[in-house]
């Protein structure tokens, strides 16, 4: 159960226009984020609003960290868009 604090968050990130979630797969995973995110999403995905998820995670690897019941929602009347080119990091940043 979250607490008053926590329902008031997950009450902002459900209500903004656009939501942009970046870094998936970088947190903690704990079953509280989980559900606090599953909260999110459900509620975004029955008012119709975008959601966008950045991450460099595959994309098995986004549904375990979300979980699949907020990973279904996301699919659902999304568009899954996986760029499969090399890091720009790893490669120091510099233009090709």
């Amino acid at each position: 159960m979250s607490t008053p604090l926590e329902q008031i968050g997950i009450k902002a990130f459900a209500a903004v226009d656009l939501l942009i979630l970046d870094e998936i797969g970088k947190q903690h995973g704990s079953d509280s984020e989980r559900v606090s995110l599953f909260a999110v999403l459900d509620s975004r995905s029955r008012d119709c609003r975008p959601t966008i998820v950045l991450s460099n995670e595959t994309r098995a690897g986004v549904e375990s960290t979300l979980g699949a019941a907020a990973f279904d929602r996301l699919c659902h009347h999304g568009t899954l868009l996986q760029c499969q080119w090399p890091s720009y990091r790893r490669q120091g940043g510099q233009p090709r």
